[in-house]
């Protein structure tokens, strides 16, 4: 049976003015809330996108790249789980759900004003283009397909964020008392024109270190409505 996807509806919540900071009105609808949430432009017949406002108990900060980095976890590993429910091949799976080199333009079907980081929409569009071929890239030089060693896995997602899009290849391993340790990223990145390559390198070999560290090591905990740490 051949089995593809229809339908994508993602419903993702932010905070509301006043929980960002002191000096942030309240009321205020933050323009950073659904970064990486519309610039979702998988190619399925039915495509939902929406960023709502939710309380929260206590003050929010902003991850590395803001919040691309819970949207795009969230899209890509939706992705992840779909190809290994639907027994495919996870890049090839991503890939189709990018669908065919073309430009996206959100303003056309969106029912708010979106934020293009600065940049003007006509300059900046989203190209899936680009977005597939940092896919391949990143597989291509991770060594997509070959034989792994017992306990090793490969995984691969892909985000355009800041106008310039990203995809990395994380190989995970996992031993026999289920310790979990990552031997080897790769990351290709398009970021147009390059000044200086290596401040995109420590860019890159950072996010990854933050990436990882958000992974596997860092968490907060409350107890009675307080921050523990």
């Amino acid at each position: 049976m051949d089995l593809t996807v229809f339908c994508v509806n993602n419903f993702t919540y932010g905070m509301t003015g006043g929980q960002a900071g002191p000096t942030t009105p309240t009321g205020h609808k933050s323009t950073t809330t659904p970064q990486g949430n519309w610039e979702t432009p998988f190619n399925v017949p039915n495509l939902r996108l929406e960023t709502g406002e939710a309380q929260s108990h206590t003050r929010i900060g902003w991850f590395r790249s803001v919040n691309n980095i819970p949207h795009a976890f969230a899209m890509q590993s939706m992705v992840a789980e779909l190809a290994h429910e639907l027994g495919r091949d996870q890049k090839e799976f991503l890939l189709e759900m990018i669908g065919p080199a073309r430009i996206v333009d959100p303003r056309k079907t969106v029912t708010s004003e979106l934020w293009n980081y600065g940049e003007p929409w006509d300059t900046y569009p989203i190209d899936t283009g680009r977005l597939r071929r940092v896919v391949e890239l990143a597989a291509e030089k991770a060594g997509w397909g070959r034989k792994l060693p017992k306990g090793h896995g490969l995984g691969i997602a892909v985000q355009r964020s800041f106008v310039t899009y990203v995809a990395t290849v994380v190989e995970v391993a996992v031993d026999g008392n289920g310790q979990v340790s990552v031997p080897r990223v790769d990351t290709a990145i398009d970021c147009g024109f390059v000044i200086n390559p290596e401040r995109v390198r420590s860019q890159i070999e950072g996010a990854a270190v933050v990436g990882l560290t958000i992974a596997k090591y860092s968490n907060i905990t409350f107890k009675e409505g307080r921050v523990q740490q």
